[in-house]
């Protein structure tokens, strides 16, 4: 007779699913592909985006919701959102661990690293098919060529208790200003 080892998830995530789900059901699209488990986490992750967004900006749940991008040729930037009271363009990045355990893998964090540098180098064809980044396109290009005293601040949230490793943060060091 073999053991079984479950993982415990930590009660927190429970907590945080709960809440995102609370929060931006109905106003924040469902996939509509997928596994019904898929389709879940894709919600929670643009979801942990989205209220990354709304509690760093202090914008509405409705405009955290309008600020995610997340899909097929979205640069590995899952939402993005300027804040004009306070200068701020925040840049998310998320990833919802059901288990509350990893950190996002190395692919995902490199994607969104090149899709931060595209942004701040104002090469956006690589958003080009992405119809939630051609909507914003125009005004990030205002904002990134006038404005000298914006900040950008890149956010990689997650749902998991264990801290990043070395080699994803070593890539953002030389992204640093």
């Amino acid at each position: 007779m073999g053991i079984t080892m479950t993982t415990e998830i930590p009660f927190e995530i429970t907590h945080v699913s709960e809440h995102l789900r609370r929060s931006f059901t109905g106003i924040l699209p469902e996939a509509t592909s997928g596994s019904a488990d898929a389709k879940e986490i894709n919600f929670l992750s643009r979801s942990l985006a989205a209220f990354v967004i709304h509690k760093l900006s202090g914008c509405a749940l409705n405009v955290a919701a309008d600020s995610v991008v997340d899909g097929g040729g979205d640069g590995g930037i899952d939402a993005i959102h300027y804040a004009e009271t306070t200068n701020i363009l925040w840049v998310v990045q998320s990833k919802f661990h059901r288990n509350g355990r990893g950190e996002p893998d190395l692919g995902s964090v490199s994607k969104f690293k090149n899709g931060l540098e595209n942004l701040l180098l104002g090469t956006f064809d690589a958003f080009q098919t992405n119809t939630a980044w051609q909507q914003r396109i125009t005004q990030l290009q205002i904002i990134l060529s006038t404005n000298n005293a914006l900040q950008v601040r890149a956010v990689l949230v997650y749902s998991g208790i264990n801290l990043v490793s070395e080699d994803r943060r070593r890539l953002f060091e030389d992204v640093r200003i």
